[in-house]
């Protein structure tokens, strides 16, 4: 009996569930063009409806247009029923939104890290959440979501190991929700990114893509057939690890040597400038990345042999994903991205030289709309959005 009433409670939240989605990405609809658009019964429709309009989740909207008879009743989603917090712990940085149900951006902050050790992290986290909750103006909190940087236990809410923050099996979802008493989801960085960048990024049409974040470290976010792909231990995406030079002197913030981030890492990188680039009006003028990138747009030979060694080794990993997971786009992000299309010429000859050409004939290798730090935050928020009646049930229906 215990085992029905399980399915009975996981199909109700699922039935809810698509019915929030339909409106949330179509807009107001009828009851009856629900019921057409989920599958269910007129009389299924009816019962969760009402319930979300209980939950003040719903209301109801003005009329649809009809030809003849009483004109339908529209629902839509209350952009006042409740707040979100988006936050992502970027290994410099720490940015918080506060997002209405419907993703409305109503206030935000960012905080610039200036150490790395555990309580001050932790005493800056805080002090952006209070600041993002008081701009609610004491408006129902839904739900966190954090995207933090490195691996992350997605189902526990607990970070693995953090490179950048030196955290190893950390539970930063218990620290949160018994300090302001709010439900916490918490997942991997890039994987956020690549949950916000397929809701209001270019990736939104996009069923199969890998988003490839560039900047410290190194990650990607793969989503197939819509979902997002986490993996079995919550490692997928970890690009930044695979060792791509043997027997290297270059080591990397895992322990391994030769990985990938070690070798275009921002860190990597700005090393390179101080190596190769060694003229003084290069050294004061363009030791920063974005700089540098401005010199290969000039097509300074130095700089542009840099942008060559970090296309030949990027390539090369994405290859092994291509070939893998045959995606329709690669999407890239961050400072990368102002190289412009000397980049991607590069990059898309090295793809194709080391992918298997029945991988490649269709790919598309594009820059993100959305900065890293924003594709994050938004991802953030559909990560609480995404477990609102299903997964966590942060909302009881």
């Amino acid at each position: 009996m215990k085992h029905k009433t399980g399915n009975s409670d996981l199909i109700k939240r699922i039935n809810i569930s698509n019915i929030i989605d339909i409106l949330k990405t179509q807009g107001m609809k009828s009851r009856a063009e629900l019921a057409i658009l989920t599958g269910l019964t007129p009389a299924s429709i009816t019962k969760s409806t009402k319930k979300l309009i209980d939950l003040d989740i719903l209301l109801e909207s003005g009329t649809g247009k009809i030809s003849g008879g009483r004109p339908p009743i529209l629902l839509d989603i209350n952009k006042n029923a409740g707040y979100i917090l988006g936050i992502y712990l970027a290994p410099t940085k720490i940015k918080g939104i506060l997002t209405s149900i419907k993703g409305e951006i109503i206030s935000e902050e960012t905080y610039i890290l200036e150490k790395k050790d555990k309580s001050y992290i932790l005493n800056l986290l805080f002090t952006l959440i209070k600041i993002l909750i008081k701009t609610s103006k004491n408006k129902r909190i839904l739900g966190i979501g954090i995207a933090l940087n490195g691996m992350v236990d997605y189902d526990r809410g607990i970070s693995i190991f953090s490179p950048h923050y030196h955290w190893k099996d950390f539970n930063l979802k218990k620290v949160i929700e018994e300090e302001f008493d709010i439900p916490t989801i918490i997942d991997n960085d890039v994987r956020a990114m690549a949950l916000g960048t397929h809701h209001q990024g270019v990736g939104i049409n996009e069923s199969n893509f890998i988003i490839i974040n560039i900047g410290e470290g190194i990650g990607a976010g793969i989503i197939l057939n819509n979902k997002l792909y986490r993996g079995e231990n919550y490692s997928a995406g970890e690009i930044g690890h695979v060792i791509v030079e043997k027997n290297s002197s270059h080591l990397c913030s895992c322990g391994n040597h030769g990985c990938l981030e070690a070798l275009i890492g921002s860190k990597r990188v700005i090393e390179e400038i101080k190596i190769k680039i060694k003229t003084p009006n290069f050294y004061n003028e363009y030791f920063s990345l974005q700089k540098f990138y401005k010199s290969v747009n000039l097509k300074e030979p130095k700089s542009l042999k840099i942008l060559e060694d970090i296309s030949e080794n990027l390539g090369y990993t994405l290859s092994f994903l291509v070939n893998l997971f045959n995606p329709k786009v690669i999407i890239i992000v961050g400072e990368i991205n102002n190289s412009k299309n000397i980049f991607y010429d590069l990059l898309e000859a090295k793809v194709k030289k080391y992918a298997l050409n029945s991988s490649t004939r269709n790919l598309n290798i594009i820059p993100s709309q959305l900065k890293g730090v924003d594709a994050a935050t938004i991802g953030a928020t559909i990560l609480v959005y995404q477990n609102l009646f299903n997964g966590r049930k942060i909302l009881e229906v």
